[in-house]
């Protein structure tokens, strides 16, 4: 995932397949002499009742003439060349031609050169972020403090690259920010979740009663006191 959000090199190993120029891809040359099995007329004739049949005949591949197998290519027509390629990734690109790096054949006399096609398979989901078509997906916590201090957030993904944005004191805990042109590219945005993180240390009666002051004189005096007792029963 990392490749594809920051962009790299990978070393990839290629099997090209290179048509043999001896025998063109054929497997065989030719020997300028007669086929014994049509007697040079390429296809073989038989008759059955007043049905007449003609075939190719299988020993000389129509040709009419006798074929050896190619001794460079052992008949198989084609050789492999094994192939280390080093290759540039830009962010955000899964997909990659590589010119030129394809299998090579005879087309009409005329050796041809194709291309090969890299597509990059990764994990979509990592250590919590997500890709989708180059846009991020992420939930972080934010500690309380960071948020009532409207702080600016820095946040980090996965190593490759950091997001900064503003939370908003008036969105609720859960709520997914979107970061416009802050995904793969600058075509994709960034959807990061903001959940509130409460303090986890054990906080003194001195501390909690303080906070439950400055609480009251925000939100008002609670209305609504819980009972353990007062539970609901879904049976």
């Amino acid at each position: 995932m990392e490749n594809v959000i920051k962009g790299g090199k990978l070393e990839i190993k290629l099997n090209r397949h290179i048509t043999c120029d001896s025998c063109k891809g054929y497997g065989s040359l030719e020997v300028n002499e007669k086929c014994d099995t049509c007697n040079g007329n390429g296809h073989l004739a038989s008759l059955n009742g007043n049905v007449y049949f003609s075939m190719s005949c299988d020993h000389c591949g129509g040709t009419g003439k006798k074929t050896n197998k190619c001794k460079d290519c052992h008949g198989s027509g084609h050789t492999i060349l094994p192939e280390k390629v080093i290759v540039s990734v830009p962010p955000g690109v899964n997909a990659l031609k590589l010119s030129g790096k394809g299998n090579t054949v005879y087309i009409n006399d005329r050796k041809v050169t194709g291309d090969a096609y890299l597509y990059i398979d990764y994990p979509h989901t990592d250590r919590g972020v997500t890709l989708s078509d180059g846009d991020i997906y992420m939930s972080i916590r934010v500690p309380f403090d960071t948020i009532i201090n409207n702080k600016e957030i820095k946040v980090d993904v996965l190593g490759c690259k950091e997001i900064m944005f503003r939370v908003d004191t008036e969105k609720q805990s859960g709520h997914q920010y979107v970061i416009e042109r802050q995904g793969v590219t600058d075509k994709n945005n960034a959807y990061i979740k903001v959940f509130i993180e409460f303090p986890s240390n054990k906080l003194s009666d001195d501390k909690i009663s303080k906070l439950i002051s400055v609480m009251e004189e925000v939100y008002g005096s609670p209305t609504l006191q819980f009972n353990p007792e007062n539970t609901f029963d879904n049976s």
